[in-house]
């Protein structure tokens, strides 16, 4: 197991669990239910950590995947440029939910303004760490990639003439 492979394997959890966590906190709202709110900051924790983690091996992954075919150094930078925003806002999405919980378990109404900065936070964060995941995925994944740069020689793709 290489740092690529842990970064791909911890990459999933902070875009998975940022949806996961929006849905039980609008759930939340709904049901006006300070327990499953606190499920939802739990799981913004989380995902912070895990953002964090899979920032840390990027790096790593870089240089085991650079010197691969097809594999754009361009496509990299720009991953990685979004991918410090997306930690940065996962990051205070993580701290603003430590508060919430904090707020909840002490029932102190004077912290009520942090309840709409975490959903506020946890809107920006997933639309965030989903771009940069997207990104990502373009860095090896050729069939979400611009489909002309995943051909060797930027060959054009195969079109069947309506001429048969």
């Amino acid at each position: 197991m290489n740092t690529a492979y842990i970064h791909l394997m911890i990459t999933h959890l902070p875009i998975i669990g940022a949806f996961i966590g929006l849905l039980i906190l609008v759930f939340a709202y709904l049901k006006k239910d300070a327990n499953v709110k606190m499920a939802a900051y739990l799981v913004f924790v989380v995902c912070a950590i895990g953002a964090c983690i899979a920032y840390a091996t990027g790096e790593g992954a870089e240089e085991v995947v650079e010197n691969l075919p097809g594999v754009l150094k361009s496509a990299m930078e720009t991953h990685e440029d979004a991918a410090m925003y997306s930690l940065i806002s996962m990051i205070a999405l993580g701290v603003m939910s430590i508060i919430g919980i904090i707020q909840i378990r002490w029932n102190n109404s004077k912290l009520i303004f942090a309840h709409k900065l975490i959903l506020i936070l946890s809107l920006w964060s997933m639309a965030s760490i989903a771009y940069t995941g997207n990104l990502g995925g373009k860095i090896r994944h050729t069939e979400i990639a611009n489909t002309s740069a995943a051909l060797p020689n930027n060959e054009q793709p195969n079109k069947e003439s309506d001429e048969d």
